[in-house]
């Protein structure tokens, strides 16, 4: 299934980072998760015919083909948007519809038979970088008058963790991940920044009796 995630969140978050290997010898792709280390797989047509196994050494089925769409997604509002081309990750086969990677408004994964028209946007796939993930927290980002724990941004930019939409005296604490505290603060506002060495770090944000954990990379 498809977890929803806000763009902070997905940065922050293993689960949604992929290693994306070209094969010369093919011209196809492997698409590897971060924090599974499981491969993209073919598997049949239909719900989960397309999911991730296990698997060290990449097979037949785990090589797709990606396909630029003929149109471009934008996303963002307020003139604040971020164009980006989609792309279709088609199992190749000797076919004008071969199955391709697509959700379902259940938020469920399945293969299904391509479908190159404009209106196939359940089956078009946005690869962001980190940069361009911060530059979609920009496009979304409001100013609410009482910012809950679920709506906290956190981006590095140059050696230094930014920190936005705190909840009111929050307290901010940076853990490397040795377990020794780099910086802790309580906020006098909803924003928070400090300067860090380059490495991994874990971002507690504690307001009250609720507490959000943030993974962040500063490089």
């Amino acid at each position: 299934s498809i977890q929803t995630l806000t763009a902070a969140q997905a940065a922050a978050n293993d689960t949604a980072a992929w290693y994306l290997t070209f094969n010369p010898v093919n011209c196809y792709y492997t698409l590897r998760n971060v924090a599974t280390g499981k491969l993209l797989t073919y598997v049949a047509t239909g719900i989960n015919g397309i999911r991730l196994v296990d698997r060290e050494t990449p097979a037949v089925s785990n090589y797709f083909q990606l396909m630029g769409a003929r149109i471009n997604t934008q996303v963002g509002t307020d003139g604040k948007k971020l164009t980006k081309k989609g792309y279709y990750i088609i199992y190749p086969s000797a076919s004008e519809t071969p199955n391709t990677l697509t959700t379902s408004t259940g938020k469920t994964l399945m293969a299904s038979a391509f479908d190159i028209s404009n209106a196939a946007t359940l089956q078009r796939w946005l690869i962001l970088s980190a940069d361009e993930l911060k530059a979609i927290d920009n496009s979304f980002t409001a100013n609410p008058s009482s910012p809950s724990m679920a709506s906290i941004i956190a981006y590095t930019e140059n050696g230094y963790l930014h920190m936005n939409n705190l909840p009111t005296s929050a307290t901010v604490t940076v853990h490397n991940l040795l377990g020794y505290v780099q910086s802790t603060q309580i906020t006098d506002g909803s924003s928070f920044s400090v300067a860090l060495p380059q490495g991994v770090y874990i971002v507690t944000v504690q307001s009250g009796s609720k507490r959000e954990r943030i993974k962040v990379l500063v490089q």
